[in-house]
């Protein structure tokens, strides 16, 4: 076989080569980028719900139950409840960080609950805004059976595997960073956790690493009520029973909402007519509407007013809503939403309230 090259363009093609080798074999490969993961501390340790020592370290968490907020909308676990934390280090320090370090005590339960990598939830997540189209539903309600009474009911739709995929990838970017980081550094925390956020009293955040040790103790209703995450309610006025059972309840305000509990919850908290209550409320539960949207919804729950108070975070915003009879709601929505609903101080605006949401609590 002969070949056409030259040999002049022989030589200039192995001088290329091996200057190409020479330059691949000196330059070291790049090490992978950190992914970012956690989010963004916020000001201060005061910002948060509870706080607590540990040696130069401050840790501090807000209790977020069932919640897990995200850039793009708050997703929900039954299987975990969530915790934000932050810890709060002198200038430039660095501290190793695993969910492993931290555990959860919850109603002051002898044995706590660790905290678990953020992959554990993928299975148990859930975005409430997600519905199945009308073709998937269609899907689930072909069976093999013949229609018989005997056939086992259909399967539930699926949620696409890639809507499921960025949902995931949500949750992943919000969880606290893993191994060594600078301080301050912040992020969601997840611990298993199947029971009723009704029935959550009290919480204990420990924490158990290189930073130090220590144990934050959170009451729920009395911290939800300071801040202005409950609503209280003074009387029950009906009750409807069976099962589900609907609550009506009267405000200090003199404003009303209903409340979906179980009749069992019904005979737990020994309510009646009159019945002296706590309707307790979580923020990232309130849906805000303005009224130029032109939207009716089915929620049972309205409360008109305009919007008092802004607090703008890193990812979400929380807004107080003040109602039209002096009462005061926060809701915590993304910025987003704030900037599409033109949300600012003194704009009417409306929180939207499921009655299935609303959590009914009475004093010991």
């Amino acid at each position: 076989m002969r070949s056409n090259s030259t040999p002049a363009a022989s030589a200039l093609t192995a001088a290329l080569l091996s200057a190409t080798l020479c330059l691949y074999a000196q330059s070291p490969e790049s090490p992978p980028a950190r992914e970012i993961q956690g989010i963004p501390p916020r000001a201060a340790p005061s910002d948060y719900q509870f706080k607590a020592q540990a040696g130069d370290f401050t840790l501090a968490a807000e209790f977020l139950g069932h919640s897990i907020p995200t850039n793009q909308g708050t997703l929900t676990t039954e299987d975990y409840v969530v915790v934000e934390a932050a810890l709060f280090g002198p200038p430039n320090s660095h501290t190793t960080l695993s969910p492993g370090d931290f555990s959860l005590r919850i109603n002051k339960k002898k044995t706590p609950l660790t905290g678990e990598p953020y992959a554990m939830v993928f299975k148990s997540l859930k975005d409430p805004e997600w519905g199945p189209t009308a073709s998937e539903k269609a899907k689930s309600k072909t069976s093999v059976g013949g229609g018989g009474a005997g056939d086992p009911p259909p399967t539930p739709p699926k949620m696409p595997f890639n809507l499921r995929r960025a949902m995931e990838q949500r949750v992943q970017k919000v969880a606290m960073a893993e191994g060594d980081r600078p301080l301050p550094q912040a992020g969601l925390l997840f611990f298993p956790y199947r029971g009723k956020e009704d029935h959550i009293q009290s919480v204990e955040l420990d924490y158990n690493g290189a930073g130090g040790k220590t144990t934050s103790m959170y009451r729920i209703a009395r911290e939800l009520a300071e801040r202005g995450r409950a609503v209280v309610a003074t009387t029950t006025t009906a009750i409807r029973l069976p099962e589900p059972a609907e609550v009506d309840v009267v405000l200090d305000s003199g404003e009303r909402i209903v409340s979906v509990i179980t009749a069992g919850s019904v005979k737990a908290l020994g309510l009646r007519e009159g019945s002296p209550v706590l309707a307790l409320i979580k923020a990232p539960w309130v849906i805000l509407l303005t009224d130029d949207t032109g939207l009716r919804t089915s929620a049972r729950n309205h409360l008109r007013g305009k919007v008092s108070r802004l607090v703008k975070g890193a990812v979400n915003t929380e807004v107080s809503l003040q109602t039209e009879g002096g009462l005061t709601v926060n809701a915590i929505i993304t910025n987003e939403s704030v900037i599409s609903l033109g949300l600012d101080v003194g704009v009417p605006a409306s929180a939207i309230i499921k009655a299935s949401h609303v959590i009914l609590a009475t004093r010991v």
